[in-house]
């Protein structure tokens, strides 16, 4: 995705320079102090700005709650599965509930340090 949409702002014109860097915009910054320096130069960027944030946002919001809901729900299918054997149901039912719990405790922890450091 990074290589697509610097691309695609390279090819319309909409990469500018800046001090020792660049940056996205449809003109270069500080062309109205200079004359030499044309205002119009890209398009308008809007609609790509608007498919970077929303594939952030999946990328950072949906997929991974998504995939940690389908590990715990993968753990909890295959502690039904077990409960059916009746002669160690007993022993084994409160070593499961605590491997679902610290997982949820996993998952939670691992999506706020993750959500944090964004």
């Amino acid at each position: 995705l990074p290589l697509a949409y610097s691309s695609w702002m390279a090819a319309t014109e909409n990469i500018n320079p800046f001090g020792s860097g660049c940056f996205v915009a449809s003109s270069p910054l500080g062309c109205q102090a200079d004359p030499e320096v044309k205002c119009e130069r890209g398009s308008d960027q809007n609609f790509a700005l608007i498919i970077i944030g929303l594939s952030q946002i999946v990328t950072y919001f949906i997929i991974p709650p998504c995939s940690m809901m389908a590990l715990y729900k993968l753990l909890h299918k295959a502690k039904k599965e077990h409960q059916s054997s009746k002669g160690m149901k007993q022993l084994i039912e409160g070593a499961r509930k605590r491997l679902l719990r610290d997982v949820m405790i996993q998952i939670s922890l691992y999506l706020f340090s993750f959500w944090a450091t964004y």
